[in-house]
């Protein structure tokens, strides 16, 4: 909020943990105007995704078409859920609550309500039998979404439902193919792998307004304002991981790239944003449970060791306001009427 609108041409925000992408978007304050982020957004990211994610799993876990009543109230919690049953998911939920429902059966619920467009809560809460009900129904709710959204002119809960398309549509093409899905399980597998190769781009202006991007993409940029987030060891920069089928001795036997190499990378992109920077914000998490906590980067250090003799560097703790909770006790001074009804009581 404090840097002039003017600078902020030359602003970078640099996201080393790109996972933050949509929490930052959704608290940018009012003051950024023009935006680019040269960055891509896992759809698995979206608000749409916990949609389908708890869908597979009440239709994984129903039995005979009943549904265990706490997933069926986390699905309803939900804002997709909510545009697409609009007032009914209330009433679906005062009715699990008011007949003390275990296990809810939408047939129960139909007879009570027989009014209700029961198309939506059909593709919902009728058992998926067979892989193609499954995709064919997970279709027809992006379909209805879809028109829900277009009347609100909601374009970016399009362009995710756009993604979610794409992804059913090749997991349709996959199906037909090979023929091997034969349930349910087999199905959300091979979902939950394309959801993490599906991304989403953003189309910006790349000369106007705050530079939102991860660390590879600012390769040979200048910036004179710099904020990078997540500055934690693990994340910048990531050490050892674990996603090769070659173990490390035999890749350093026959010269393969490594995590070394990789964290030499990441060194020299951070080094090298910093260099013509005037001022520049590091930002790391000092709590050790929660995500990316503990133990601030190496560079950090290293900052502070080898220091520049114009280098000013300032360390801050912010904490966010913590308003503590007093419990007063509830006083009922008791009257005559008061005592004369628990009388009354009593003698029941």
């Amino acid at each position: 909020k404090k840097i002039p609108k003017e600078d902020l041409d030359k602003t970078a925000l640099v996201l080393a943990d790109e996972t933050l992408l949509s929490p930052v978007l959704s608290f940018l304050p009012d003051t950024i105007d023009a935006l680019n982020i040269t960055m891509g957004l896992s759809i698995k990211d979206v608000p749409i995704s916990p949609f389908f994610e708890i869908l597979f799993a009440l239709q994984k876990n129903q039995k005979e078409g009943k549904y265990y009543y706490r997933q069926v109230k986390e699905l309803l919690s939900l804002p997709v859920s909510q545009e697409l049953l609009g007032n009914t998911t209330e009433l679906l939920i005062s009715f699990i609550n008011h007949e003390n429902i275990i296990y809810f059966n939408l047939d129960r619920f139909l007879e009570h309500h027989p009014d209700k467009d029961s198309h939506a809560l059909n593709l919902l809460f009728q058992p998926w039998k067979t892989v193609d009900d499954s995709l064919s129904n997970c279709k027809e709710v992006i379909l209805l979404l879809k028109k829900k959204y277009s009347a609100k002119n909601n374009q970016l809960a399009l362009e995710y439902l756009f993604h979610f398309n794409t992804l059913f549509n090749k997991l349709n093409t996959i199906y037909e193919e090979y023929g091997h899905i034969k349930s349910m399980s087999a199905l959300y597998y091979i979902y939950k792998d394309l959801i993490t190769q599906e991304k989403l781009d953003f189309i910006g202006e790349p000369y106007s307004g705050l530079q939102v991007m991860g660390m590879l993409e600012s390769r040979c940029l200048d910036f004179d304002t710099v904020i990078i987030t997540s500055m934690n060891e693990g994340i910048l920069p990531a050490g050892k991981s674990n996603n090769s089928f070659i173990p490390y001795d035999l890749k350093r036997a026959y010269d393969l790239p490594t995590y070394k190499e990789k964290d030499a990378i990441y060194t020299y992109h951070f080094y090298r944003i910093l260099q013509r920077a005037k001022n520049v914000y590091l930002i790391y998490n000092t709590e050790n449970d929660g995500v990316g906590g503990g133990e601030k980067s190496r560079f950090l250090l290293q900052l502070d060791i080898d220091r520049r003799p114009n280098h000013v560097i300032n360390n801050y703790i912010v904490t966010s306001e913590n308003n503590s909770v007093t419990n007063e006790n509830t006083e009922i001074k008791k009257t005559k009427r008061i005592i004369d009804i628990l009388d009354e009581i009593a003698v029941k």
